[in-house]
C-alpha cells in the first residue's frame, strides 16, 4: 500500500510541475498575441515600424473632433497620431461607429502622424482612410484606424480610456 501511496504522490507531483509549465506558456502566448494591441504601424519604405500607443484624447472644436495618440517614446522622440473627424452638426462627445472620408454626418477628414526627432510629420489629406470606434464603457473605447500617408499605410488599434480635454 505503502508503495502505491508513493507512485501516486510522485505522479500528483510530475502532474502538477506539467500544469504549471502549460499554463506560463499559454500566458506567455497570449503576451505575444497582444503584441500588436495599442499599437500602429508605418510602412517607411518597405521598413514596417510599430509603435505601442501609451494613451488617447479627444478635443471639440466647433465642427470638429481632434483624436489624439499618444505613442510610447525614446527621450526626444516624439510618436503621435492625430485623427480629424469632421460633423455636419456640433459634436458634443465621441462618435460611435466606422467612418471614412465620405461618411454621412460625419467625415474622417484628415490625420496628421509625427515621428521621429523633432517632430516630423506626414500629412494625411485626399487618401483613402478608415477609422471604426466602438464605446465599451464610461471614458472607453476600442479604436481601428486605417490611412495612407507619404510613409506608406498606417495600421493601428487602441482600447482603453479616451479622455476629453475640453
Amino acid at each position: 500500500m505503502k508503495k502505491i501511496t508513493n507512485i501516486f504522490a510522485k505522479t500528483l507531483i510530475i502532474f502538477s510541475v506539467v500544469f504549471v509549465f502549460s499554463a506560463c506558456k499559454k500566458d506567455k502566448a497570449d503576451a505575444d498575441n497582444n503584441a500588436e494591441k495599442n499599437s500602429y504601424t508605418y510602412q517607411n519604405g518597405g521598413n514596417p515600424v510599430t509603435v505601442k500607443l501609451e494613451k488617447s484624447d479627444f478635443e471639440i472644436d466647433g465642427k470638429d473632433i481632434t483624436l489624439r495618440f499618444l505613442g510610447i517614446t525614446a527621450p526626444g522622440v516624439s510618436r503621435k497620431i492625430h485623427v480629424v473627424l469632421k460633423y455636419t452638426g456640433t459634436p458634443t462627445q465621441m462618435p460611435v461607429g466606422i467612418f471614412t472620408k465620405s461618411s454621412a454626418n460625419i467625415a474622417f477628414d484628415g490625420a496628421v502622424m509625427y515621428y521621429g526627432k523633432g517632430d516630423l510629420s506626414y500629412l494625411v489629406n485626399g487618401i483613402d482612410r478608415k477609422i471604426s470606434i466602438e464605446k465599451n464603457g464610461d471614458n472607453t473605447y476600442a479604436i481601428n484606424f486605417e490611412f495612407t500617408t507619404g510613409m506608406g499605410l498606417v495600421t493601428g488599434n487602441y482600447t482603453g480610456e479616451v479622455s476629453k480635454l475640453n
